[in-house]
């Protein structure tokens, strides 16, 4: 092999023994530009009141978290359920876990099923979410969808698994939980909703190095260059 290509450094112990490291070269994931956010519709949202949104966005299959996620919710008083609204969006495995799961939700007016989204649909949920909620379980890639909230401004809160380590810093990007914990999910709910006004910080962060590090030009530009070296 002339080189291999990783989305992170995490990833490199997978090819020890197998080939020089000096041959292995680093291009991240990227999230495409119509996902990207201006830094006034940021600071507009974050600004703009009502309850925190809190966006799922991905396979609902177990060990994805978004059972954490519920759960979570569920925690939560009757009268706290009111500063919290959640969306939900992608596939189920099967007819019986949706049902399931929408029978559970039925009764909660804060929280919408959205089935799989697409296009505008899910750019419009990216902008509206002040939250980007991942309680995965799996030893993860390096999840796009990560990187798309960052692109909308977004606050993460999310596992520490597979190559998440090499995107997400706690304190930075969001805010770290256990995997398949949804009291981990339900203090991290609490902490921001007793301080909302950092989030905007985070916010504006995550959309600054998206564009920096995260875009599908500088992605194209990278591999471009590392084919036309080898």
């Amino acid at each position: 092999m002339g080189g291999v290509i990783i989305l992170g450094k995490s990833h490199m112990c997978i090819f020890k023994g197998m080939i020089d490291f000096d041959r292995i070269h680093i291009v991240p994931n990227f999230a495409e530009d119509i996902y990207f956010c201006a830094e006034g519709e940021i600071i507009s949202k974050y600004n703009s009141g009502g309850p925190l949104r809190i966006l799922y966005l991905g396979n609902l299959i177990e060990g994805k978290g978004y059972k954490e996620l519920l759960a979570a919710f569920e925690m939560f008083e009757k009268s706290e359920r009111s500063d919290i609204k959640i969306d939900f969006a992608g596939a189920f495995e099967s007819d019986g876990e949706k049902k399931a799961f929408l029978d559970r939700i039925h009764k909660f007016p804060e929280i919408v099923y959205h089935d799989v989204v697409r296009g505008e649909i899910k750019k419009k949920l990216l902008q509206e979410a002040h939250v980007f909620c991942l309680p995965t379980g799996f030893s993860e890639g390096q999840p796009i969808s990560i990187l798309e909230a960052y692109a909308s401004g977004c606050t993460v809160i999310s596992t520490m698994m597979g190559g998440i380590v090499d995107i997400f810093t706690d304190q930075v990007h969001g805010f770290t939980i256990k995997e398949k914990s949804a009291v981990s999910v339900k203090i991290a709910l609490q902490k921001i909703l007793m301080n909302r006004s950092y989030l905007l910080k985070i916010g504006i962060n995550n959309r600054r190095e998206a564009w920096a590090k995260y875009r599908t030009q500088t992605f194209n530009q990278s591999l471009q260059k590392i084919i036309g070296n080898a």
